[in-house]
């Protein structure tokens, strides 16, 4: 049945169902499929190649020793591996907003942050490499 005026279909609208699967059937160009989203491990891995991210320091370090050492559970874990680097001009206020935002606290966070980030700097340095450098030891 089609509407005054204008160019609709003859079609019943108990029928427009199978009448709209035709037309969709009959496109020349198939969709794509739609690209599926990565999974919090798939970022986790691609964050542990890239100096930015905490998981490039954290991934030598279990998940679960981690969560006990920070008192956390392993879902802040992945989180917390995800956040960025803070900056070491920065360093107090980078370590407080990662520690707010994974709900750790802020000096387990800082000790913990110290500790990789100095093994990572005797790492590379024994190498002859540069590079990043935990911030001076508080005073």
């Amino acid at each position: 049945m089609a509407r005054k005026g204008g160019d609709e279909p003859d079609v019943a609208w108990g029928n427009l169902g199978d009448w709209l699967d035709g037309q969709l059937d009959m496109h020349p160009h198939p969709l794509p499929p739609a690209p599926s989203r990565p999974t919090l491990e798939d970022l986790v891995e691609r964050a542990a190649a890239d100096p930015g991210r905490l998981a490039y320091y954290l991934c030598e370090e279990h998940p679960d020793s981690l969560a006990s050492r920070l008192g956390i559970d392993a879902h802040h874990v992945t989180h917390l591996q995800l956040c960025w680097l803070p900056s070491v001009d920065r360093w107090d206020q980078g370590v407080a907003d990662v520690a707010f935002a994974v709900g750790v606290g802020r000096a387990a966070l800082d000790a913990l942050l110290r500790e990789v980030l100095a093994r990572a700097a005797a790492r590379y340095s024994s190498h002859g490499g540069i590079a990043a450098q935990p911030p001076p030891p508080r005073r």
